[in-house]
């Protein structure tokens, strides 16, 4: 019996192992393969939006799939040394090795969901403000003002902005009059939860309906739910219906 054991303990802890690196090769992977997507994104806009999108996931996955790998090399190595009692110290070191990865993993997953949104939103607004060079004249270009831009901007841009649909960015070159207009989607971060103010409201959903006492306006009202409290919470603004 005691042979079969060692027998049983030798296959494991080579499973184990194997498992363990191809699980530490996947994390890398996720990071390496998000990263890429970031650079493949030419221009500021884009990347903003793809980073604000998908890096906490990413992020998350990538930390998980560590965890599963710091579970698999645990557990081999807790198994390799050999013990008398085998067969329950062995459910006794999975459950061990279990217990620490899936610690590991709540802890990374409350940091990415709950604390990393206020980094993640510097990091953006450093990108999003970051200085455009013009490809005309090659110098630097000056971004307007709420007040300035709107001379710039169509009157649907300009209702975007006023519904937060969309945010617009204008970039001047002062040498050459050459005028970048960058788009960004409302609401691509998380907004702060008015019950326990972190920044952990994420929409659900978006809604729009008749005004009760204006038939020429239109509500538009969008759903949060709080990723850390479950707190739930609305934004309302108004659509003014042409014609």
């Amino acid at each position: 019996m005691h042979n079969q054991y060692l027998s049983f303990v030798d296959h494991w802890h080579e499973i184990a192992v194997v498992w363990s690196q191809v699980a530490l090769y996947s994390a890398i992977a996720i990071f390496l393969y998000y990263n890429i997507m970031v650079l493949k994104c030419k221009r500021a806009a884009a990347k903003h939006q793809y980073m604000s999108k998908r890096e906490i996931q990413y992020y998350w996955l990538t930390a998980l799939t560590l965890c599963i790998s710091l579970i698999f090399y645990l557990n081999s190595i807790m198994v390799w040394e050999n013990t008398p009692e085998a067969e329950l110290i062995w459910l006794f070191k999975l459950f061990v090795s279990i217990s620490i990865g899936l610690a590991i993993a709540i802890f990374t997953n409350r940091y990415f969901y709950i604390y990393h949104p206020f980094n993640l939103e510097k990091k953006l607004q450093k990108l999003r403000f970051r200085p455009r060079v013009s490809p005309v004249t090659g110098q630097k270009m000056h971004l307007l003002t709420e007040d300035e831009e709107d001379v710039h901007l169509t009157l649907d841009m300009i209702e975007h902005e006023k519904i937060n649909a969309f945010e617009y960015d204008v970039w001047i070159d002062d040498s050459s009059g050459y005028k970048l207009i960058e788009v960004y989607k409302g609401n691509l971060y998380l907004d702060i939860c008015k019950k326990c103010n972190y920044r952990t409201a994420h929409e659900t959903k978006e809604e729009i309906i008749l005004d009760d006492y204006d038939l020429l306006v239109q509500k538009l009202i969008k759903h949060y739910r709080c990723y850390y409290c479950d707190h739930e919470q609305t934004k309302t603004a108004k659509l003014v219906i042409e014609g």
